[in-house]
């Protein structure tokens, strides 16, 4: 910093003499915002693993993947936390996929079923 420069450190002599600090010096502290999304990385992990596990039934798992999977998208984007997002990401794709073969396997076993239907 030159001698000319308003933002100037605080002197020991100047005890009444107001002082601007530069905006780098001062610590920000966290934010409700940056919490939050923390806590949406954690989320994201969480749905994304309960769509892994009700990935058996058809409609609700896939309502639960695709959530998750949006969520992960988000926490990626905003968090800290962004491998809890990736890992969520994951869980929540694999319920995603497994879930339309459960649909596709059902159709395809009802169909059948009904073609075989004395009638």
């Amino acid at each position: 910093m030159s001698a000319n420069s308003p933002w100037k450190a605080p002197a020991a002599s100047s005890v009444g003499v107001p002082v601007r600090h530069h905006p780098a010096q001062t610590a920000a502290p966290k934010s409700a915002g940056k919490a939050g999304a923390d806590a949406l990385g954690v989320w994201a992990l969480v749905v994304g693993m309960v769509a892994f596990l009700f990935g058996w039934f058809p409609v609700f798992g896939l309502v639960l993947g695709v959530t998750g999977a949006i969520l992960s998208v988000l926490a990626k984007r905003r968090s800290n936390r962004r491998n809890f997002g990736r890992i969520g990401l994951i869980f929540s794709l694999w319920a995603v996929v497994f879930n339309i073969g459960m649909i596709i396997f059902m159709v395809m076993t009802l169909v059948q079923t009904a073609s075989n239907l004395p009638g």
